[in-house]
């Protein structure tokens, strides 16, 4: 069991994600599991963390913070239907799964423009969402 996040603002509104990763990243490089490339987000920008029975969401530094519904926070719970923004991009977090592709520390997902210098390789735990063009 794990929880949902659905993008609510953003490029790929609509899409959602069923999550069963104990700990999510999310940020600009492609070393997080919820990678999105927008010039607001950071290189390592916020971390989802299973703890106890609940989840918690913490912002790593980033440079433009990490919102939680419309607020700044540096690490709070997470409750079904919260809001959580990264750039100009916001998710909202269901405690229930049931999201179409499914995110866990051996998957990464993708969001926003790709491209730039090198290709990616891809391997089927890796689905890559991409506009085309540079990145930022």
């Amino acid at each position: 069991m794990g929880y949902q996040l659905k993008v609510v603002k953003g490029k790929f509104t609509g899409k959602a994600f069923e999550v069963t990763a104990d700990e999510l990243t999310i940020g600009r490089v492609e070393s997080n599991i919820l990678v999105v490339f927008d010039s607001g987000v950071s290189r390592q920008h916020a971390v989802l963390r299973k703890e106890g029975g609940g989840y918690r969401i913490a912002d790593l530094g980033s440079r433009n913070g990490t919102l939680l519904n419309g607020a700044p926070i540096v690490e709070e719970a997470l409750g079904d239907g919260d809001l959580i923004t990264v750039g100009n991009v916001s998710l909202r977090f269901s405690g229930g799964g049931g999201g179409r592709d499914r995110l866990s520390d051996e998957h990464t997902q993708i969001l926003g423009m790709g491209g730039g210098k090198g290709k990616r390789v891809e391997d089927e735990s890796t689905q890559v969402l991409q506009s085309g063009g540079g990145r930022r």
